[in-house]
């Protein structure tokens, strides 16, 4: 089950839902990442993830993320190439 299926969420219609447990031996295949976020935003999240029956920050990061992959892919008209060996930069970037 998605957290987002139709983009409305109406608590009344949510509050007996089950919360999620992922599988066990589901994490296979994840890596962990650290990230910068505004704290106006963290705080938005942790209040919809509070709100949101079976909801978990990493959940909304998961679901978020693929959510604007897919878009960008779609823009793109095609999913992006692999990038081989080469990394991304890290750090700051200049303006």
């Amino acid at each position: 089950m998605k957290l987002i299926d139709d983009g409305k969420t109406d608590p009344e219609t949510t509050k007996n839902i089950e919360p999620y447990r992922a599988p066990m031996g589901s994490k296979k295949g994840l890596t962990r990442t650290s990230v910068q976020i505004e704290e106006d935003l963290m705080e938005r999240l942790r209040n919809a993830v509070y709100w949101t029956p079976g909801a978990s920050l990493n959940r909304v990061f998961l679901e978020g993320a693929e959510m604007l992959v897919d878009a960008l892919e779609k823009q793109n008209g095609k999913p992006f190439p692999k990038r081989g060996s080469e990394r991304l930069l890290t750090g700051r970037r200049y303006k």
